[in-house]
């Protein structure tokens, strides 16, 4: 597998089993489908590949997570749960919930800037928040 696939499959181990959070498990790649209930939340590649800082392979990916829901409380909540699950704030030791695969393991998952805007729906009759944040993935070879 990919890092990349390394670092989606780890997105979604983790968001799908958090079953209790306010996306109860609704987690998905890129974009989520149109008729999908709110909250949930969407993961999306941003940036990111090959550092080349070492001889072997050593990929540093940016990783969009975001909370989609019908108010702001529950974006924000989510968004507090996303980062509780994930940001182990670079401590190699503190990964929880997330795994390698295949060619690639997680090295660390940190959290870094912060995602928030306000979609206007229904001409404006409506808003959908989003709340999340852009979070960096690095990945070590097996």
């Amino acid at each position: 597998m990919s890092e990349l696939g390394t670092a989606y499959a780890a997105c979604y181990a983790a968001l799908f089993a958090a079953t209790t959070a306010v996306w109860a498990g609704r987690a998905y790649a890129d974009q989520a489908p149109v008729t999908v209930v709110r909250p949930y939340v969407t993961y999306a590649f941003a940036a990111g590949g090959d550092t080349s800082a070492i001889i072997r392979p050593d990929p540093n990916l940016l990783i969009l997570i975001k909370c989609v829901a019908d108010t702001l409380a529950l974006a924000f909540q989510g968004d507090e749960q996303v980062r509780n699950l994930l940001d182990d704030h670079g401590e190699l030791d503190r990964i929880r919930n997330v795994g390698g695969d295949g060619e690639y393991i997680l090295q660390t998952i940190s959290r870094e800037m912060r995602i928030h805007y306000v979609e206007n729906v229904q001409g404006g009759a409506a808003q959908i928040y989003h709340s999340g944040a852009r979070y960096r993935f690095i990945l070590g070879r097996r």
